[in-house]
């Protein structure tokens, strides 16, 4: 389970709470619920939030809930994580024993890839996405040339996506685009 506590623009808070699940030996993301907050994001509210959810949402009793709860992934904000009054500790101690606390591996990768930004390595590699992108998707004759050369090749690759420099790493989907 993975689990992540937003502001919007607006100063409202959400939780998004998602799971992922083995389907025919291939990982599989579910979002289980988007959970407007309105009790404020201390452990208190979300704790039981986040157990309702996945009971609710995720078909779970409380027995299953305790067997099949293993892992359960934040982004390392101290209302999640932590050794006393926090979410990860209180749902181990009242809901699921064999729960796993563990750092987002997304929030991970992203700050390795901001880290390794300053290498011009990535920063050339960003700049040829960009360039990519921009050529075939800005330009008519490129585009229209593509499309013929998929037809061409009967291939049914991915389209070429933009290269967004957010939260998360961005790199990643443009690059397999490119490279297969």
């Amino acid at each position: 389970m993975n689990c992540d506590e937003v502001t919007t623009i607006d100063n409202q808070s959400w939780l998004s709470i998602h799971v992922y699940v083995t389907k025919e030996w291939e990982r599989v993301l579910i979002l289980l619920n988007l959970q407007h907050v309105v009790d404020g994001t201390t452990f208190n509210n979300l704790t039981p939030l986040i157990v309702k959810n996945l009971m609710e949402f995720g078909s779970l009793s409380e027995t299953n809930l305790a067997n099949k709860l293993v892992c359960f992934g934040v982004d390392g904000v101290i209302v999640f994580q932590g050794v006393k009054n926090v979410i990860i500790p209180q749902i181990m101690w009242k809901h699921a024993p064999f729960v796993s606390g563990v750092h987002c591996m997304s929030h991970y990768t992203n700050l390795a890839i901001q880290t390794l930004g300053v290498l011009s390595l990535v920063s050339k590699i960003e700049n040829l996405l960009a360039f990519i992108y921009n050529y075939f998707v800005h330009s008519l004759k490129p585009h229209l040339d593509i499309i013929k050369l998929v037809e061409i090749f009967e291939y049914k690759g991915n389209n070429i996506l933009k290269n967004i420099k957010l939260h998360r790493i961005s790199m990643l989907w443009p690059s397999k685009c490119v490279l297969q």
